[in-house]
């Protein structure tokens, strides 16, 4: 299994944004088109197919299922760091973002410029507007749907499309290298969360600062 594009899939759901004034508890399910010229049709068959956010406070976890196992993500959106966890294949490792990481991440996000657009649609039963995001490096533009029904949660997505006000509902993430994902929400639910979500398991192997560099994390 390519696990570099795991890793993208990882590196592309990091949550880090604040939260926006009114805080939302609870969960968003999105429906998740995995492009990428990295990988072949038989690894694509395998790469999860959803992806679910679960938010309370500051913290936000960002959940994924595939046939290759499963990529968890622990994010405290207050202090900027986050924790990842991946099983592949039974094989299970662990590394840890700090802020001085994060920071770096987000100097290399292409700048994007915002047209707010007058169609609207619903999605996943919200009142939902378009914008248009356009790529100030090779002028390419995303279509992004958002609705104001619902707060903006914590998401470095979010941070490209700062100036949306409004959960975004369906939008295009960047991983690493030629992998990008198209997020579309199936379900909102919001509803007290449980404090154990949050909590980073240990039967993990840690990755170490050299074996993260080696991953293409950096």
């Amino acid at each position: 299994m390519n696990r570099k594009l795991i890793l993208a899939l990882a590196i592309g759901c990091v949550s880090l944004s604040a939260v926006a004034q009114k805080k939302f508890e609870g969960s968003i399910v999105y429906a998740m088109e995995v492009n990428s010229t990295d990988i072949d049709p038989q690894q694509a068959a395998m790469m999860p197919t959803e992806k679910t956010t679960t938010v309370k406070g500051d913290l936000v976890k960002e959940s994924m299922e595939a046939a290759f196992g499963s990529v968890n993500t622990i994010i405290n959106t207050k202090e900027m760091e986050s924790n990842t966890f991946m099983d592949i294949m039974g094989n299970k490792m662990a590394f840890k973002l700090d802020k001085a990481m994060i920071e770096k991440m987000r100097e290399k996000k292409p700048k994007m410029e915002i047209k707010l657009a007058p169609e609207t649609k619903t999605i996943a039963g919200y009142n939902c507007k378009k914008a248009i995001a356009k790529n100030t490096e090779d002028n390419t533009t995303v279509d992004i749907w958002y609705t104001e029904e619902l707060p903006k949660v914590g998401n470095m997505e979010g941070e490209m499309y700062k100036e949306i006000n409004g959960m975004l509902m369906e939008f295009v993430a960047a991983g690493m290298g030629a992998t990008e994902m198209k997020m579309t929400a199936k379900k909102v639910t919001a509803s007290k969360v449980d404090d154990k979500e949050f909590v980073m398991p240990t039967d993990y192997k840690m990755l170490s600062p050299e074996e993260m560099k080696q991953m293409g994390i950096k």
